[in-house]
């Protein structure tokens, strides 16, 4: 295997790495305190139930941007198993019985202009919100090296699978001599 130095790309990609990182620590460790102020020591969040509005929905979609939540609840969960769930109420965290109880009336509120007709001619309205799941992930970015050692193995990978693929070829293709077009996958 040849030396792996990094890239600036390699490094341009560490640093995003790192802070998307961060920003996910940052989340959960908040978590940790919104749940422990709550339930006291003990309890780790698992996850969070959001509710998004369908406008904010097909914004951020349509910009690729991070949805926000009209309303969150957290599920936190302790050595024992328990599942214990809050929201934050101005701020402060609040328990409550599930996720159900804390959106309460939001849950199920009625889109005041989209909807459907059903077959007799009856218009019902869709939700107004869209419920979504998503758990707390937490990684260690790689560094620099590692993310440049990673693209020259695969580097390698690929020239030996050309060779491979065009044995009477393979010297010159290991020596860098020759690289085989890409084969068309068909798509246009």
């Amino acid at each position: 295997m040849t030396d792996a130095q990094p890239t600036a790309q390699d490094i341009a990609n560490a640093e995003r790495r790192r802070l998307i990182a961060s920003r996910l620590q940052a989340e959960y460790d908040q978590a940790v305190a919104w749940a422990t102020e709550v339930f006291g020591p003990g309890w780790s969040p698992r996850g969070r139930h959001s509710l998004v509005d369908k406008a904010e929905e097909t914004r951020a979609r349509k910009a690729g941007d991070k949805m926000q939540a009209a309303a969150t609840v957290y599920d936190a969960r302790n050595d024992q198993g328990e599942t214990r769930h809050f929201k934050l109420v101005d701020g402060r965290p609040v328990e409550c019985a599930d996720y159900k109880e804390g959106f309460a009336a939001m849950l199920f509120e009625p889109h005041p202009t989209l909807g459907f007709v059903d077959q007799t001619g009856k218009w019902h309205a869709y939700h107004r919100f869209s419920l979504y799941w998503a758990g707390f992930e937490l990684y260690e970015p790689r560094s620099a090296e590692s993310l440049a050692a990673s693209r020259v193995k695969r580097e390698e990978r690929k020239i030996e699978k050309q060779a491979e693929e065009f044995p009477l070829f393979a010297v010159q293709i290991r020596a860098g001599d020759l690289r085989p077009e890409k084969r068309s996958s068909g798509r246009t």
